[in-house]
């Protein structure tokens, strides 16, 4: 399919990239951006075709007519968006992991060949090209990839989403009962440094996955200008909103279609019992808000 395609001028274009621990709102921020603006993403109907992005594109055009439309998708389960049909978007892991480990995010910054570099840059720069367009992605484990993301664009634009440390982790503690993880068993990112062995409960172990995640982060964030950057709260998504669209390219008409999908809440949901342990935890890392 790309062969029907030939090269055509530079783009202008550069991804932006949605990154953070899980459970801070990262989906909800991608869909906001996505639904009905002036991006692309891969959406669920693109993802069928992760082996072929460029195909899925072209494809998602012509069938779908045309890839700017309304989704009207901002729920999820835990980031999966399927049951908010074939325009909704996807995190789409299978597209990355065709290209990088699926266990070790941080070793592929140094060990990716510089011919996949090339090759993911060329598809990047032709897919954007095809809509003129900035294209989002929104996958976590590209948390622990910037350094392998500055090697394929050093212009591309980083939205860190951050939310209150012990409801971040009370989330997370509640995703892994849902999916009944095993108390020595890393859910979702897996940071480097990070070992079940070295802490001694579940809470102990989502508090420094957070921390190791969020160090990551903010280190790497150093390898892109910083107007290139954008640090979040979920707290204040709405009070940020005209500045992320902004940042995004986005025109700011699409504020009052956006706003009303906008429902953050930050509740106790764990027992007063493990709420303390947690709080204690969390309090004992200092991490920087």
């Amino acid at each position: 399919m790309e062969a029907c395609y030939p090269d055509k001028k530079a783009t202008e274009c550069h991804p932006i990239f949605i990154i953070g621990a899980p459970r801070t709102g990262s989906t909800l921020l991608y869909q906001l951006l996505t639904n009905n603006t002036e991006v692309i993403y891969i959406s669920n109907f693109v993802n069928l075709f992760h082996r072929n992005l460029f195909a899925g594109f072209v494809l998602n055009g012509l069938l779908l007519k045309g890839h700017r439309r309304i989704h009207n998708s901002f729920s999820s389960d835990f980031g999966n968006t399927l049951k908010s049909g074939w325009n909704a978007p996807s995190e789409s892991g299978n597209f990355w992991y065709n290209w990088l480990s699926k266990t070790n995010d941080y070793e592929e910054n140094n060990n990716i060949s510089q011919k996949k570099i090339n090759r993911l840059q060329k598809l990047f720069n032709r897919v954007m090209a095809l809509y003129e367009r900035p294209i989002v992605f929104k996958n976590l484990n590209n948390s622990q990839r910037l350094p392998l993301i500055s090697k394929i664009d050093p212009q591309s634009k980083i939205i860190w989403i951050k939310r209150d440390h012990v409801y971040n982790a009370q989330s997370i503690i509640l995703a892994r009962q849902k999916y009944n993880v095993s108390p020595n068993e890393i859910w979702s990112v897996h940071p480097k440094g990070l070992s079940p062995d070295d802490c001694s409960n579940e809470f102990e172990l989502v508090a420094n996955q957070i921390k190791l995640i969020e160090e990551k982060i903010r280190e790497d964030l150093k390898l892109f200008p910083e107007e290139n950057t954008l640090t979040i709260n979920y707290e204040n998504l709405e009070d940020m909103l005209p500045d992320i669209l902004q940042f995004c390219g986005i025109k700011l008409d699409s504020l009052n279609m956006l706003r009303p999908h906008i429902k953050t809440k930050n509740s106790q949901r764990l027992s007063s019992e493990d709420w303390n342990r947690l709080q204690i935890e969390i309090q004992s890392l200092s991490l920087p808000q």
